[in-house]
């Protein structure tokens, strides 16, 4: 029977940011206010949810998230210093509010009981990922790819093949789950991988532009995955 690698991503695929988010937008409302711009927290949040819909802060991370919304609230030069006045707060919500999702544990151990090959490709730095550690998920992986680490950004192919040939497999062998269309389901659409979307995440906003950013498979839990991948590897049979 065919067996595919699995890739995930970590922020909001694996790990459940919502309660980093709510922390770092109650901050944000205090820093802005120190530079003369009040705004409630729902007024925020429909920033952030604009910002993301539409795709304005490009394929970046948190920061280009956080740099478009300021951007849209105050003058462009005031964007990096209020990043800046945050990092603290940031690095404080990194290590005090993020969690694993109920079943991300449940289904790494199924995928593993499987005998699935199983892997990170993700574009967060390795010191923002501690949680994998301390909860004892990472031991579920056979290696960890990180876009810092080869100096790419994740929707670069090469980040891909890289993990692909770590992996000693081809792309039709391998199947990629993340939360972000852009990040994750075009880039390893693009190669012939198998693709599935997670939309327990903020981007579950994100619409597809093309046909390379429509997923083999949409669950709104990871603990949907087992099932489909046990469907792929017996239909492979046929």
């Amino acid at each position: 029977m065919k067996k595919y690698f699995i890739f995930f991503d970590v922020g909001q695929t694996l790990v459940n940011e919502q309660n980093f988010f709510s922390y770092l937008d109650k901050a944000m409302i205090e820093v802005l206010a120190g530079y003369g711009t009040k705004i409630d927290l729902r007024n925020l949040q429909a920033i952030k949810y604009n910002v993301i819909k539409n795709r304005l802060s490009g394929n970046g991370g948190l920061s280009e998230l956080i740099l478009e919304m300021c951007r849209l609230l105050r003058p462009e030069y005031y964007a990096p210093i209020i990043l800046g006045k945050l990092e603290k707060e940031i690095a404080y919500g990194k290590a005090n509010f993020l969690q694993l999702y109920d079943d991300t544990i449940h289904t790494l151990s199924k995928l593993s009981a499987n005998n699935n090959g199983l892997g990170i490709i993700s574009n967060q730095e390795r010191g923002a990922i501690n949680i994998l550690e301390s909860k004892g998920v990472e031991s579920y992986f056979e290696f960890a790819v990180y876009s810092s680490d080869l100096r790419l950004k994740k929707n670069d192919l090469k980040l891909f093949k890289y993990a692909i040939e770590r992996a000693n497999k081809i792309p039709s062998e391998c199947l990629m789950v993340g939360d972000r269309l852009d990040l994750d389901i075009l880039p390893a659409n693009r190669l012939g991988m198998k693709t599935i979307r997670v939309t327990n995440s903020l981007f579950k906003l994100q619409q597809p532009l093309n046909d390379l950013e429509i997923p083999n498979f949409t669950v709104s839990k990871l603990a949907e995955i087992p099932a489909i991948v046990n469907e792929l590897e017996t239909d492979s049979q046929c």
